[in-house]
C-alpha cells in the first residue's frame, strides 16, 4: 500500500498537470486531494489559491492564502496574495495592511522591486497614506530615483500640512529641494507655504479606480444583508453591480497573463463584444466607473445616463442590461427598461429577478389594483 507521502506527491502532480493544462477545476480537486494526506502544507496550499482565483473564486481563494501567511510569516508572497485578493474583493482596509506587511517582509529579503510596487499599491488604494508616501521616499532616494522620490516627498509634505504640522511639512519640501533645486514642483510647493496655501493632495495611480467602487458595492451591500437578507432583485443588482466593478479590475490589470486571461474569460461565458478601439475601452471604463459611483450613492437617474453611454460605446454585458432595465423601471422610463430587460431575461444570474421587474412593470403598465399579478412570472 502506498504511503501517505506518496500518496500526497501524486496528488501534487497531478495537480501541476492539470494547471499546466489550464485545467483548473481537475487542479483544484487534485490539491485538495494532496491536502488531505499533508494537512497545512504551504506548497499545496499555495497551489489550490492559485487554482481558485483562476476558476475566480476569490473568497475560498483569500482563505487559503490567508492560511499560508498565518504557516510562513516571514514569506511576502501569501501576504501579498492577500492584499491583491481582498483588494479585488473590496476589503481596503485589509488590502492596505496586507500590502503594507508584505513590503515590509519583501524589503528584509532586498527585493527592494517588489517592496516598491507593494506600496505603490498602498498609495493608489489610500493616497493620504504617509507611512507608504514616506517609504516610496526613502527608497527611492537611495536608489538614485531623484524625480521619483521628490515626488513623494511633496506628497508626504501635502499629508502633513493637512494633518496640522507645519514644521514638519517645511522639513519635508526642503528635503525635496535638495534633492531637485530646481524642480517646478518643489518651487510650486514653496511658494503656497510662504502664500499659507495648501499644498496639492496626493493623486491617485492607475489601478485604484477598480478596489475603489468595488469597496462602495461591498458597502452597499452590507446594510441589506443585516437587515434581512437580499431578495431576489436586490441579490441580482448586488450582482450586477459587483460584476461591472470587476471589469474595472479586468482593465488595469495590464500584464500579459491577466489580458491572456481576460480575453479566454470572454469567450469561455459568451460575454465577448465587438472589439474595441483603446478609446472606446477608456471610455467604457470611465462610464462604468462613474455609474457604479453614482448608484451607490443613491443617484439612479445619474447612474441609467452613464450605463447608456457605456452601452453606446459598444459595451454588452447582462450586467449592463439588468441594472438599465431595473434603474429605468425605477424611474417609470417603462418601455426603455423593457427593453434592457429583455437582454437580462437571458442570463442565468438575472432570469428570476428579471421575471419579477417585468411583472412590476405589467402591473404599473395596467394600472392593475391590490397586489401585482405574480402569477405572470411563476412559468
Amino acid at each position: 500500500m502506498p504511503g501517505r507521502e506518496e500518496n500526497f506527491q501524486k496528488a501534487l502532480n497531478d495537480g501541476h498537470s492539470a494547471a499546466w493544462d489550464q485545467d483548473w477545476e481537475k487542479a483544484a480537486a487534485a490539491y485538495r486531494r494532496a491536502l488531505q494526506e499533508v494537512p497545512d502544507n504551504p506548497k499545496a496550499l499555495n497551489s489550490l489559491g492559485l487554482a481558485l482565483y483562476q476558476l475566480n473564486n476569490i473568497e475560498e481563494a483569500l482563505q487559503i492564502y490567508q492560511s499560508v501567511a498565518r504557516l510562513s510569516p516571514d514569506d511576502p508572497v501569501p501576504m501579498e496574495k492577500v492584499a491583491q485578493l481582498s483588494e479585488r474583493l473590496g476589503d481596503l482596509k485589509s488590502a492596505v495592511d496586507a500590502a503594507m506587511r508584505s513590503s515590509d517582509l519583501f524589503l528584509q529579503q532586498r527585493d527592494t522591486d517588489k517592496a516598491i510596487e507593494n506600496w505603490v499599491r498602498v498609495t493608489n488604494l489610500n493616497p493620504e497614506h504617509p507611512i507608504a508616501h514616506s517609504r516610496l521616499a526613502q527608497v527611492h532616494e537611495k536608489l538614485g530615483h531623484t524625480q521619483q522620490a521628490v515626488t513623494e516627498y511633496l506628497a508626504l509634505a501635502s499629508i502633513l500640512q493637512r494633518a496640522g504640522n507645519a514644521d514638519k511639512t517645511q522639513e519635508i519640501v526642503e528635503k525635496a529641494r535638495s534633492l531637485l533645486p530646481n524642480s517646478p514642483e518643489v518651487k510650486q510647493a514653496q511658494s503656497l507655504l510662504r502664500t499659507g496655501q495648501l499644498l496639492p493632495k496626493p493623486i491617485r495611480g492607475k489601478g485604484g479606480t477598480g478596489p475603489i467602487r468595488m469597496s462602495q458595492v461591498r458597502q452597499l451591500q452590507e446594510p441589506q444583508k443585516a437587515a434581512s437578507g437580499l431578495d431576489p432583485v436586490a441579490e441580482a443588482r448586488q450582482k450586477a453591480l459587483t460584476q461591472l466593478a470587476e471589469l474595472l479590475f479586468d482593465d488595469s490589470d495590464e500584464s500579459p497573463s491577466a489580458q491572456e486571461r481576460r480575453g479566454l474569460a470572454a469567450i469561455m461565458k459568451g460575454t465577448a463584444s465587438l472589439s474595441f478601439q483603446q478609446s472606446d475601452q477608456t471610455k467604457v471604463v470611465m462610464y462604468l466607473s462613474q455609474a457604479i459611483d453614482a448608484q451607490t450613492k443613491g443617484n439612479e437617474s445619474q447612474a441609467a445616463e452613464e450605463l447608456e453611454r457605456a452601452l453606446e460605446a459598444g459595451f454588452k454585458h447582462p450586467s449592463l442590461f439588468f441594472n438599465l432595465g431595473l434603474l429605468r423601471l425605477k424611474g417609470d422610463r417603462l418601455e426603455s427598461s423593457q427593453r434592457f430587460l429583455q437582454n437580462s431575461i437571458k442570463h442565468n444570474d438575472y432570469a428570476l429577478a428579471t421575471r419579477l421587474l417585468l411583472g412590476q412593470m405589467l402591473w404599473k403598465k395596467q394600472r392593475w389594483k391590490g397586489k401585482p399579478p405574480w402569477n405572470i412570472w411563476r412559468r
